[in-house]
């Protein structure tokens, strides 16, 4: 049971370690470059 306990317990610093070394940004940056959005309205949709 000790045992559990201890790995429980290390693998709770280990997280923590690799969150705090992540970027030290706010949770409403992001981080991803996102594609930018099609054009509206599809050139499929227009008829001339």
């Amino acid at each position: 049971m000790h045992a559990a306990l201890y790995i429980r317990e290390r693998q709770k610093i280990r997280v923590k370690r690799i969150r705090r070394d992540r970027f030290q940004l706010p949770s409403h940056v992001a981080t991803k470059n996102i594609a930018p959005f099609p054009e509206f309205p599809p050139t499929t949709w227009v008829r001339i």
